[in-house]
């Protein structure tokens, strides 16, 4: 074995030791990705809240509206 491939194995050995689960967040595109990501999610949550407390206040817990919008978010019909 050569002098090279000991230092190949080493390296990689050395570097599969150092794992870091945010090295993907150093990467620029990625992080705007995520960013994004994170973003979107939110915008629908607080889309979601509002349409429900429209329709909660515009006819009340026993609107059949409700029970539409609740089952077709929730269970996909």
């Amino acid at each position: 074995m050569s002098s090279s491939d000991r230092q190949l194995k080493k390296h990689l050995k050395a570097s599969a030791v150092k794992q870091d689960a945010f090295a993907a967040l150093r990467i620029r595109d990625y992080r705007l990705f995520i960013i994004g990501r994170v973003l979107l999610f939110t915008g629908f949550q607080i889309r979601n809240i509002a349409v429900g407390w429209e329709l909660y206040s515009v006819e009340g817990f026993n609107g059949r509206i409700c029970r539409a919008i609740y089952c077709h978010c929730h269970y996909k019909c």
